[in-house]
């Protein structure tokens, strides 16, 4: 059983302090300090505001709190005060709580309690308002709704912006979130024309019978220099397109073991790299700098990067905004894929 008001002078008065502290935590939470017991020790309690008894001693770090108990009335359901939808700058997340006499709307959808992701780099701003529950009132003055904002994300060399191990249940890939295994955000992965993309056994492959799949991942913003690394597995064809960075004013894109190839917007494939040596297992990193006009093809796990073939190659005059697979066969798997500042 929890202590009641220990602290009791012995006329029955609380002292000033412990008055003091009742004030602050009448509305629930929870405040403490120390006491000398008979013996002369000091002992450490916490003071707690609740409507259930808690247990009669708390553990923090490595001491023990004596906890004592101030019993609350339970809230009454025709004067509720709901709680607050908050947000977290550094997280780019908002929390939207659990209450018994409150329903939630964050942009207009129904949220359940939980920390949901805000899955855009840009600024910005979503409303949230709460709706009483069947049998509850929300009480006179009580917050009811409000606004969050975030500033447009920054990124810096080296910050991941999305990465996903496609370790979750077989099944099309289209409609799935990037679960950032190593980092970034949490981003859908957007169908291919034909919906041909499975995920299967942690890696992502053509479903059989199809091909030419592409599925697509928008960037949370445009980034004029970009990497995307990925391991593949290329069972017993190669020809086939791994990997695009793509923008409106063009893309580039890696052949497994064939070449790499520049394809301005509006203008014909050019020929930027010679083909890049691969076995099955292989991690591939691509790179483009579009600003300062470089790109790059490398095989990880050898460190051997594909030569430039020609001297002279078409221009991408936009920055990248999505990364798109395309799968010709089935015996050709991608996993571990991670996109990066280089």
């Amino acid at each position: 059983m929890a202590n009641t008001f220990r602290a009791l002078l012995p006329d029955g008065r609380l002292p000033s302090d412990a008055v003091a502290h009742v004030q602050e935590i009448a509305g629930g939470g929870a405040a403490g300090g120390f006491y000398i017991n008979e013996d002369g020790e000091q002992v450490p309690y916490v003071m707690v505001a609740s409507v259930e008894e808690p247990e009669p001693t708390i553990v923090i770090g490595d001491r023990i709190y004596e906890v004592w108990w101030i019993q609350t009335s339970p809230p009454d359901p025709n004067a509720w005060v709901p709680k607050l939808v908050t947000a977290s700058l550094s997280g780019r997340s908002y929390t939207v709580p659990s209450d018994d006499g409150a329903t939630y709307r964050v942009g207009g959808q129904v949220k359940g309690a939980g920390t949901y992701p805000i899955n855009s780099a840009g600024e910005t701003t979503l409303s949230w308002s709460a709706e009483p529950k069947p049998g509850y009132t929300f009480a006179p003055g009580a917050v009811t709704s409000g606004e969050m904002a975030w500033p447009a994300r920054s990124y810096q060399s080296g910050d991941v912006v999305t990465s996903d191990s496609f370790e979750r249940a077989d099944g099309p890939l289209a409609g799935t979130t990037t679960d950032a295994y190593a980092g970034g955000e949490a981003i859908t992965w957007s169908p291919d024309a034909a919906g041909a993309t499975t995920i299967l056994g942690g890696k992502i492959t053509v479903a059989s019978g199809q091909s030419m799949a592409w599925p697509r991942l928008v960037l949370p913003a445009s980034f004029s220099a970009i990497a995307v690394e990925f391991t593949c597995d290329l069972g017993t064809s190669q020809n086939f397109s791994v990997m695009e960075l793509w923008g409106p004013g063009g893309s580039l894109g890696f052949l497994a073991s064939k070449e790499a190839f520049l394809w301005p917007a509006g203008g014909g494939q050019t020929k930027a790299f010679n083909g890049l040596a691969m076995t099955n297992g292989d991690t591939v990193r691509m790179t483009i700098n579009r600003t300062a006009g470089t790109w790059s093809i490398q095989n990880v796990t050898t460190g051997v990067s594909a030569t430039q073939a020609s001297a002279t190659v078409g221009q991408i005059t936009a920055d990248i905004t999505e990364i798109r697979a395309d799968f010709r066969t089935q015996a050709n798997l991608l996993r571990d894929f991670k996109v990066f500042i280089p």
